[in-house]
């Protein structure tokens, strides 16, 4: 019988699209308005930061699989009662994820206008698919996963090698570099350990579904860490490189990708690229929120109705 268990690949494509997001590019630029081309440190500390910060978060997911991801980490720690509060906070936060769907379609309305009147209704019916394709189940999900964080991660890599030759290296840390002094070096690590959130909660969330959690989740959130910001790292330094910082800076990161792309691939790359990392954050969104829902139900914080489910989970 084949295992319904996610494979370390699967959860590596979750762990992947779910935090390469709108924070690639949106708040990245912000960052290099902030610091300049000093932005790719400020990623590095993030990076460091990120791993501190949610030390705990891999320690216990070394050790237990909790079936609540990081509501059931927090519970472990904190008293019932803020917990509690806990968990009906983050439900609140879940919100955002309809986000997601209206900036891919501002995104894909900047290339065709016409589907901008109708983007409550291409928004309900994205969001509506997303969480159709779970009810099949995580390892169902874990396919359209797959496809989509391809297509993101071969779309940054065209950004990439197409944006490299244009970086002027020679010049790279002699103007711009730490362009705020210490504020703006501050400012930018807020906006990029914003930009890499969702790395090591995604792992924690889908431990349960893994065939080996306490070995195979904690190498894979560490693992999820160095490869986001790395990649981040490059775009960021392309980013930085290929034009003056005051077009760059608070800027979307499709200023510079209509730069350095002919404009046939700048549209792919906007559809592949921000629409697709959109569409990648918010699958994995949808799928990590029904653990900790299900345990705060188990719990008693939600009404008995939502512990129903269906044969496959």
């Amino acid at each position: 019988m084949k295992s319904k268990k996610l494979t370390t690949f699967e959860l590596y494509w979750y762990i992947l699209g779910t935090a390469i997001g709108s924070g690639l590019f949106v708040l990245l630029p912000i960052a290099i308005g902030y610091t300049g081309r000093s932005v790719v440190l400020t990623l590095i500390v993030a990076g460091i930061m990120r791993l501190v910060t949610d030390l705990y978060s891999v320690t216990m997911a070394s050790m237990f699989p909790l079936k609540g991801g990081q509501y059931s980490q927090v519970s472990y720690l904190i008293p019932p009662l803020f917990s509690g509060v806990y968990g009906l906070v983050w439900l609140i936060s879940t919100l955002t994820l309809a986000a997601y769907a209206t900036s891919a379609i501002s995104y894909t309305a900047a290339l065709i206008p016409g589907i901008a009147r109708y983007s409550k209704i291409i928004a309900i019916v994205i969001v509506t698919f997303f969480f159709g394709l779970n009810y099949f189940g995580t390892k169902f999900g874990a396919k359209f996963q797959r496809a989509m964080t391809i297509t993101l991660l071969l779309a940054l890599a065209a950004f990439i090698i197409w944006g490299l030759p244009k970086v002027q290296f020679g010049s790279y840390t002699e103007n711009n570099f730490f362009l705020g002094g210490i504020s703006g070096f501050s400012g930018a690590l807020a906006m990029c350990a914003w930009a890499t959130d969702g790395i090591l909660s995604t792992g924690a969330s889908l431990a349960s579904e893994m065939d080996r959690p306490t070995r195979q989740v904690p190498k894979a959130m560490v693992g999820g860490v160095i490869i986001v910001i790395t990649i981040y790292v490059l775009i960021t330094f392309v980013a930085a490189g290929a034009l003056p910082i005051e077009q760059v800076a608070f800027q979307d990161l499709t200023v510079v990708a209509e730069h350095i792309f002919p404009r046939s691939i700048y549209v792919v790359f906007v559809l592949a690229g921000a629409v697709m990392a959109l569409m990648t954050s918010l699958m994995g969104g949808v799928t990590v929120m029904r653990y900790p829902f299900e345990q705060m139900t188990e719990e008693g914080w939600l009404p008995a109705i939502f512990k129903r489910r269906t044969a496959n989970g």
